[in-house]
């Protein structure tokens, strides 16, 4: 992805990983997913460590296959003991984003109680999960910068979004300027369509999805460079 107002270049890849669901061993799951993180990160060591194989990036430090952050998705509602276990042990490897899933099933009060719940819960999980037989748990968050959560108008963590495979065409030049899509031929945006009505995903009153997405991949990538950085 080319970066014209800081001359960088960022290449982004996004691996989508199956959520533990109803599977019963967890273990296993927690395995699964630490190996190939640790997988992944082996593969840049193997040519930072001087192999013949080694690239311009990698001489650069850009490490293309290491996992930068992990976005990992909360259910609505209730968020789980086994979620704060597996965001603990996962933020040991790599930096943890929480973000809330199907945020449309909440009214607005209660997704302010819930992201206050889910706050206090990744803060202290010691107060929600005892640990006799392992080390305290501990969530590795990633922290956006003040300013340019401000500058987004977000008010309250963690990120609320939803999103939908259907998808309704747009015709209006100001809403598609606003989404970074202006000059796009045959623009559409996703769309959740409901007995009550529809519930546009990229529409700010209706999800954070375009403040993720500013956050990771537009105007504001400057906390994903932190990122890199760190």
């Amino acid at each position: 992805m080319d970066i014209p107002e800081s001359s960088r270049n960022v290449m982004i890849s996004i691996q989508d990983v199956p959520g533990w669901g109803d599977d019963i061993n967890l273990v296993r799951y927690l395995r699964i997913i630490t190996a190939f993180l640790l997988e992944q990160r082996s593969k840049d060591y193997a040519k930072l460590a001087g192999s013949r194989a080694m690239d311009e990036a990698a001489m650069c430090g850009q490490l293309q296959h290491s996992i930068t952050a992990c976005l990992y998705f909360i259910p609505p509602h209730r968020m789980k003991k086994i979620d704060l276990i597996l965001m603990a042990a996962i933020s040991q490897l790599v930096t943890v984003i929480p973000v809330i899933g199907k945020a449309d099933s909440m009214t607005e009060s209660e997704l302010a109680a819930y992201r206050t719940e889910v706050l206090g819960m990744l803060n202290s999980p010691g107060k929600v999960v005892t640990t006799r037989n392992m080390p305290a748990l501990e969530v590795s968050q990633f922290e956006f910068a003040e300013s340019i959560l401000a500058d987004l108008g977000v008010q309250q963590l963690p990120i609320a979004v939803s999103c939908s495979q259907e998808t309704q065409m747009c015709n209006d030049p100001a809403y598609l300027a606003s989404l970074g899509l202006d000059g796009v031929d045959k623009a559409a945006q996703p769309v959740r369509r409901y007995v009550w009505g529809d519930m546009f995903p990229l529409d700010r009153e209706h999800s954070d999805l375009i403040i993720l997405k500013r956050l990771l991949l537009g105007d504001k990538v400057d906390s994903l460079y932190a990122m890199l950085d760190d």
